[in-house]
């Protein structure tokens, strides 16, 4: 199994829309279960983040990226998950100075995100 830095981009095998569609940014944990924030191009919630190109190396499509400001547990069963790019170091820097710090499941994230994400109103 592949180990994972801070900053790796990943994306899981189990892409449905309740699991690993999304590319994650490895922040913590096993490789089987990484705790990571999520890419996307959404910025229409609070809790999603805009970042500039010059925070991703690699990984990504030319669409303007955000994070969800969360650490969010990835699950084994969206796996197994593959290292596809990474941040910049000033990437890294960035979402970690803008990260909620406790550690929600994808359900709890759903649950915040539908109360207006109170952690980053």
């Amino acid at each position: 199994m592949e180990t994972f830095k801070v900053g790796d981009i990943l994306l899981g095998t189990s892409r449905a829309r309740a699991e690993a569609r999304h590319r994650v940014v490895y922040l913590s944990g096993s490789s089987e279960n990484p705790v990571g924030v999520v890419l996307t191009h959404s910025n229409k919630f609070p809790c999603n983040i805009g970042m500039k190109p010059e925070h991703i190396e690699s990984g990504t499509d030319k669409e303007p990226q955000y994070f969800v400001a969360h650490q969010i547990q990835k699950l084994s069963e969206w796996g197994p998950y593959e290292r596809i790019g990474n941040l910049s170091s000033q990437g890294v820097g960035f979402v970690i100075a803008n990260l909620s710090h406790d550690i929600v499941t994808w359900d709890e994230y759903l649950t915040r995100k539908s109360e207006g994400c109170p952690d980053h109103a």
